[in-house]
């Protein structure tokens, strides 16, 4: 049966409350709280219902529209959070990992490759073959790094308490973009608890730097025009006492 026909086959009650879950999903999102639970008596074809339609609608990448929605999303981080302060880009080597063999041609076929990667047109004859395996690589590699760079616990939706690279989260945003070879990059901003202190004391710092380094210069410099003042002046005495011939 298509996926359309089935779709109507779909009860008011089912679409009812299917339509109040994602309602409630928005407003968890706009809290910044995790989604709650779907109901347990929503079918899964009403739940996919949504899903299709999100992805039909959703814009292109590349085009106006979705830079526009991009820009969107961050204006309103700013709007919420005040100014980011880390902007970090992470774009995998997708064609060097034995991961996206793995992926792409399964245990069996990838374990040869294990200690010598192909070369590199049969590398990228992988990728362009098995697209999917480049997006499950990029999903592994950003699982890691909102893990350990960012400090952040996906499944509680809150920062971990000991941080991450950058120090403890308060939020962060990420744009995933698509490359011209179809792999995946993302575009990341941070907010930290404290980073107003810490900008302050490494500002604070600098600016003792630099008042130092112009105090060592004016106590220098005299000094030097001193000396200079000084072998003029010899050698004008030594000029003034010497016989007329």
């Amino acid at each position: 049966m298509p996926q359309a026909v089935a779709y109507t086959k779909i009860s008011k009650e089912d679409m009812r409350k299917s339509v109040e879950y994602q309602i409630e999903c928005i407003k968890r999102k706009k809290l910044g709280q995790r989604a709650p639970r779907p109901p347990k008596s929503v079918s899964g074809l009403a739940s996919s219902f949504f899903t299709d339609q999100k992805i039909a609608n959703q814009t292109i990448q590349h085009s106006q529209a979705a830079a526009q929605r991009n820009r969107q999303e961050v204006y309103a981080a700013h709007a919420n959070n005040g100014k980011a302060h880390i902007w970090l880009t992470i774009s995998p080597d997708d064609a060097k990992s034995y991961k996206v063999m793995w992926f792409a041609l399964g245990a069996e076929e990838a374990i040869p490759h294990a200690n010598a990667i192909p070369l590199g047109t049969k590398r990228f004859k992988i990728l362009s073959d098995h697209p999917v395996a480049a997006a499950l690589h990029f999903q592994r590699v950003l699982d890691i790094i909102i893990e350990e760079i960012i400090g952040w616990c996906s499944k509680k939706g809150k920062p971990y308490k000991r941080g991450g690279l950058f120090g403890v989260p308060k939020a962060w945003l990420r744009i995933v973009e698509e490359q011209s070879r179809l792999t995946l990059h993302t575009h990341m901003l941070i907010w930290l608890y404290g980073h107003s202190k810490i900008e302050y004391q490494l500002n604070n710092a600098v600016e003792c730097d630099n008042q130092q380094h112009q105090a060592e210069d004016v106590i220098a410099h005299p000094i030097i025009e001193a000396d200079k003042a000084s072998d003029v002046q010899a050698s004008d005495i030594q000029a003034s006492l010497r016989p007329l011939a």
